[in-house]
């Protein structure tokens, strides 16, 4: 029994191990800063491949906004705040993000 005992916590140890190597695995895959650290840096071939196909997937479309026209969304209230150019972004899923490119800065919105 005694050496049925100690089996049972050397596995009860390798799982909690493995369970703490799976925490950090995931929590890195969410945090996009990681990932995206990680892509930047890839020069495998089948892997940007890989990740093309799946951007792809994803968005639907990608619209530029440079000067004003009469079908350009309005994405403030007033037109002397006008944020342009800005990138339209459909997604598969239906959703919509703008992203606006101002003096070398990037703001995201919802």
């Amino acid at each position: 029994m005694e050496s049925g005992l100690e089996a049972a916590k050397s596995e009860c140890e390798e799982a909690t191990k493995r369970l703490e190597t799976a925490k950090v695995k995931h929590r890195d895959l969410l945090n996009s800063q990681v990932v995206h650290s990680g892509l930047a840096g890839m020069r495998n071939m089948e892997t940007r491949s890989k990740l093309r196909q799946e951007i792809r997937r994803k968005v639907q479309r990608v619209t530029l906004w440079f000067p004003r026209s009469a079908d350009s969304p309005r994405l403030v209230e007033d037109p002397a705040k006008e944020l342009f150019p800005f990138a339209e972004i459909r997604f598969a899923n239906g959703k919509c993000r703008y992203v606006v490119l101002t003096q070398g800065v990037i703001m995201t919105l919802p």
